[in-house]
């Protein structure tokens, strides 16, 4: 037996389908992506470079004094901003690869005189 939609049954269906597409396209109109709504948008992304590290760089360097760097920077990048070591500079009581902070004092020490003398003595 062959069952067949009446005029009123294909009616019915009909409008539920256009109730459902029109309710699908005031949604995507509602979300921006269709319509006038969906009109692209100026998007600024403020993407801030990191605030510099500022580090206090002292003894044994060429030109003493407060220094900003990058963030991520060592202690040899420090020194080298300080214009680089003294003659007098011990570089064995550091660790050059070592990360800097914000705020921070590097001092970089002298070679006594006394290990000076002595070694010339010796030698």
């Amino acid at each position: 037996m062959e069952r067949s939609l009446t005029r009123t049954h294909k009616i019915i269906l009909v409008f539920f389908v256009v109730l459902m597409l029109a309710g699908g396209l005031i949604r995507l109109y509602q979300a921006g992506i269709i319509g006038s709504a969906s009109k692209k948008k100026d998007i600024n992304i403020n993407y801030k470079e990191p605030a510099p590290v500022r580090v206090h760089v002292k003894g044994a360097v060429l030109k003493p004094d407060v220094y900003s760097l990058k963030p991520g920077s060592r202690w040899i990048d420090a020194v080298e901003a300080a214009g680089g070591f003294t003659a007098y500079a011990d570089k064995s009581a550091l660790n050059l690869a070592d990360f800097i902070r914000d705020g921070q004092e590097i001092y970089i020490p002298e070679i006594s005189k006394t290990n000076d003398l002595t070694e010339n003595k010796s030698g």
